[in-house]
């Protein structure tokens, strides 16, 4: 039976003829690579001569040490007639590379030095290749597209390494296409730095004012008795934490810098530094023209705040000699002018004057219609860890009307911070922030527990802890029935989802029980953390305009573990550890699913599967 070999012939001519010296060196070439790189054909005889060779071969060019064939039959006048080389007696073994071309070697890093485990370093001799556990190219992938790939990938050798039944003779892959190199170097169309000295020059020139502030113009401060204009400037730190230089305060641009001080002396010098500013310059509303001849400024208001008295005190009864660690400049504006000036120092608890201390300066620009603004999360879905907003139903002035979410009250005067949820009073939830806290509380035991009603203590005692773990300032379970959490970063009226209480568990009524033999106070059923879980997901919004919105699905408040507490009737106070957390979870859609569109816009998506989010 005779056997068959496949291959694709490339420039198969059968009347085509060699010379001897040609066949001889080929041969010889083909039988020293096969000696050398592969473990010898199966069918040895089939690469005896050119006619047994199928396919056949393209003709390979001489090594570098034979003389090549001669164009012309004669020799030219005056020179030797070159004799072929027979190399079928030439070594196999690796010799050092001869060539003072040039040779890329992705591993050759240094000239003139034989690097580590590179094969292909012209520079190592060929005692260091037989040791040398040579390193993997790192050339691109598609440039190593050739015929071993059909080998390691497919199971194929080429016809060189095996010439069996089935090789492959050609490989058909492409060569790696190269882009002419642009010949345009006009670095304007490309993102550079911006001039870092910019900072501490002047925007606008005097030619350049107007009429009103332009975002990121410097404030100016005027000094009626000397006349002078100056730059509005708070110290600022570069590359460390010692506030060595002063920033130009600029326009609708919030600042805020960190200065770490030696000692409670280099506070008192940096009260009294503003204290001089405040007494003896001016804010001006608006950049001076200098065809005004008389200037208006805006004194700069001094004010403080301490920890025992909550409400600001400004004016003369500012006092200077106190421990701050905040300093912080509120301006009013309406976007063109500077309406008025507020300087505010807030007291700190550190009590220590010899210990380094931390003072905060910070920026701070108000509109006048900010505290009527409500607050949002978003521009429609909520934005990755802004607070998570919620609302209480509030009934109206007109009894006959129905209640009303206090989001929407008109006449509402509390803080934006209201419309958050807060735990513990004051850790705010953001959307997608997983969340796990411990707070304490300090009650008031009984002042005779011998008499008086102990269940009725008790129930105040809950009443005590759900005031600091439910939202709102809710004092008992019942009172969550009226609250309600948006599902969109910008609330609608008829976007918001009842925070529900899970009923798994079985209310047990709170008793209270004093024993006297003992001493003691017990309050049975009590509990101490709660866990709010939010299923929220992407959804598109607005008939499929805005894709890619974060909403909230479900609003969750699972109740923790109930508890017997037991005090001592020697105690004056009793301090209960308590714990809260907050988990988000995010649906995703099944591969079954269906995500339907409703004529409001958004996507409900039908079978979902729960991932949790990372914990941040």
């Amino acid at each position: 039976m005779d056997c068959i070999k496949i291959g694709i012939s490339q420039n198969y001519n059968t009347s085509s003829t060699s010379t001897t010296t040609t066949t001889t060196t080929e041969t010889t070439m083909i039988t020293n690579m096969l000696d050398a790189d592969s473990t010898g054909s199966p069918f040895p005889d089939a690469v005896s001569t050119p006619a047994q060779t199928f396919p056949p071969r393209k003709t390979q060019k001489p090594p570098t040490t034979v003389v090549p064939k001669q164009i012309s039959p004669s020799p030219a006048v005056g020179t030797a007639a070159p004799q072929p080389t027979n190399v079928s007696g030439a070594p196999t073994t690796v010799t050092a590379h001869q060539d003072i071309g040039f040779h890329y070697c992705d591993c050759d890093f240094e000239a003139n030095l034989c690097e580590v485990n590179c094969c292909c370093d012209r520079d190592c001799p060929p005692q260091t290749l037989q040791v040398f556990n040579c390193l993997q190219s790192s050339v691109a992938p598609q440039l190593k597209a050739r015929l071993e790939d059909f080998q390691y990938t497919h199971g194929l050798p080429t016809c060189q390494i095996s010439d069996g039944w089935l090789c492959v003779f050609r490989s058909n892959t492409k060569p790696a296409s190269s882009q002419p190199p642009s010949n345009n170097f006009d670095a304007e169309q490309y993102e550079k730095w911006p001039e870092l000295l910019s900072a501490f020059e002047d925007q606008l020139t005097p030619a350049q004012f107007t009429a009103h502030y332009k975002f990121g113009q410097a404030l100016q401060l005027w000094q009626p008795e000397s006349k002078q204009l100056s730059d509005l400037e708070l110290p600022t730190a570069f590359e460390g934490s010692n506030c060595q230089l002063r920033q130009a305060l600029r326009h609708l641009q919030p600042m805020r810098s960190n200065c770490l001080l030696s000692d409670a002396t280099e506070m008192q010098i940096h009260l009294w530094t503003l204290s001089n500013l405040t007494s003896s310059h001016q804010l001006l509303s608006k950049p001076r023209d200098l065809e005004d001849q008389e200037v208006q400024g805006i004194d700069i208001e001094m004010c403080q705040q301490l920890l025992q008295q909550p409400q600001m005190i400004c004016g003369n009864e500012t006092q200077l000699d106190m421990m701050v660690d905040s300093v912080e400049l509120q301006l009013m504006h309406n976007y063109t002018h500077i309406l008025s000036a507020r300087l505010l120092l807030r007291e700190t608890s550190v009590q220590d004057e010899n210990k380094q201390l931390w003072l905060k300066y910070e920026l701070i620009y108000k509109t006048a219609t900010e505290e009527k603004a409500k607050p949002s999360s978003g521009p429609l879905g909520y934005l990755q860890g802004s607070p998570l907003l919620l609302a209480t139903l509030q009934p109206q002035n007109n009894s006959d009307k129905k209640p009303l979410l206090s989001y929407y009250h008109n006449n509402v005067t509390t803080g934006r911070h209201q419309h958050w949820l807060t735990l513990c009073q004051h850790s705010v939830v953001n959307f997608g922030v997983d969340l796990a806290k411990k707070c304490h509380l300090l009650q008031l035991t009984p002042i005779q527990p011998e008499h008086g009603n102990h269940t009725d203590y008790c129930k105040q005692l809950q009443a005590h802890i759900w005031h600091k773990l439910l939202p709102h300032n809710c004092t008992q379970l019942d009172d969550l029935g009226q609250v309600f959490v948006s599902q969109l970063g910008r609330p609608q009226a008829d976007k918001w989802l009842p925070l529900q209480l899970d009923t798994a568990q079985q209310m047990l009524p709170i008793q209270g029980i004093y024993n006297e033999e003992q001493q003691s106070l017990s309050c049975r059923n009590m509990l101490l953390s709660v866990s709010y879980e939010f299923h929220v997901t992407e959804m598109t919004l607005l008939e499929g305009l805005v894709p890619h919105q974060n909403v909230v699905q479900h609003a969750r408040l699972v109740l923790g573990q109930r508890h017997d507490l037991e005090f001592d009737a020697g105690e004056q106070q009793v301090e209960l550890p308590l714990a809260v957390s907050v988990m988000f979870f995010k649906a995703r859609l099944n591969n079954a699913g269906s995500v339907p569109i409703l004529s409001s816009g958004l996507l409900i998506i039908s079978t979902i599967t729960w991932l949790h989010f990372q914990t941040q």
